[in-house]
């Protein structure tokens, strides 16, 4: 039997979490991301950068984890709030019935479509939101999904995206973010300033 878990406990967890995170100090508006979109869809088509093979690994042993854990199976239907270039998204089609994508970029939706093209899926769906200010019950997406999925999202920054995501989930919701982040040159200053 595994540990029990305390809701309020984990909550407050989960806030001080997200209180005590370093802001990027980017800014998240569908303009911001429109601009960002072509140069993120470069960076993980490039055969030469680092960042496409982290990427396609990342994707790959995230869907490979959900279907050993029998969150991801074929008669399901899954959303990715915050979905970006739809990556999840197509690797979540290819074993679930339905996979939709939802995203404040229209610009980063449409690389999404491309690509379930490219690879001919048919069950995918891609939805242009602003997930913090998205109406969960007038969409009609109240328990709509069997899993609910983000990875390393601005749309779900809070407590209550989570909560919206929660709803809007008949199973399981399942979010992945950063425990730490490195930036490798800010350490290696402070090392040669404060050793």
């Amino acid at each position: 039997m595994g540990p029990k878990w305390n809701l309020e406990e984990e909550k407050e967890r989960y806030l001080q979490l997200w209180e005590n995170r370093a802001h990027s100090g980017m800014t998240h508006t569908r303009a911001a991301w429109n601009d960002r979109a072509h140069k993120w869809l470069q960076e993980i088509t490039d055969d030469n950068n680092i960042r496409k093979q982290r990427s396609e690994k990342r994707v790959q042993k995230t869907a490979d984890y959900l279907r050993s854990k029998g969150l991801l199976q074929k008669e399901d239907s899954v959303i990715d709030i915050g979905c970006g270039l739809g990556r999840f998204v197509c690797e979540f089609a290819k074993t679930a019935g339905h996979a939709e994508g939802t995203d404040i970029s229209d610009e980063m939706l449409k690389y999404g479509e491309e690509y379930a093209r490219e690879l001919g899926l048919s069950n995918t769906f891609f939805t242009v939101a602003d997930f913090k200010t998205f109406d969960v019950r007038e969409a009609g997406w109240e328990k709509a999904f069997d899993l609910c999925f983000s990875s390393i999202t601005p749309a779900v920054s809070t407590w209550e995206a989570v909560q919206k995501m929660e709803s809007m989930s008949r199973k399981y919701c399942f979010s992945s973010n950063f425990v730490y982040a490195e930036e490798e040159l800010a350490d290696e200053v402070l090392k040669e300033v404060a050793p």
